[in-house]
């Protein structure tokens, strides 16, 4: 995969993995924007892959995890999940650090 349209991958194996349509998703969107995701031609905001992971029952960061693990530049999924964990706890130090100011 040449890594431009790995969204769009991940939501059409996940999409077919639960035996969903694509008119599953009309609450979210329509079927033509869909089919531009899965295809690469759109990419969704942040409000559309909530709604399209409530549709797949599935929490927003594992979607967008799916999406990674289809970039050939990214590491397997145990190495996403360490660096993505180590990410977070810089993050929550540094929260920390600025609420003593």
């Amino acid at each position: 995969m040449d890594g431009e349209n790995t969204f769009g991958a991940a939501l059409r194996e996940l999409r077919l993995r639960r035996n969903l349509s694509q008119q599953d998703f009309v609450r979210v969107v329509t079927r033509e924007h869909l089919s531009r995701l899965e295809r690469g031609i759109s990419q969704p905001n942040l409000e559309v892959i909530r709604g399209l992971a409530s549709v797949l029952k599935v929490h927003p960061m594992s979607l967008l995890a799916e999406a990674f693990i289809h970039d050939p530049d990214t590491p397997d999924l145990r190495a996403l999940m360490k660096l993505i964990a180590k990410d977070l706890r810089v993050g929550s130090n540094r929260e920390k650090g600025n609420q003593s100011t």
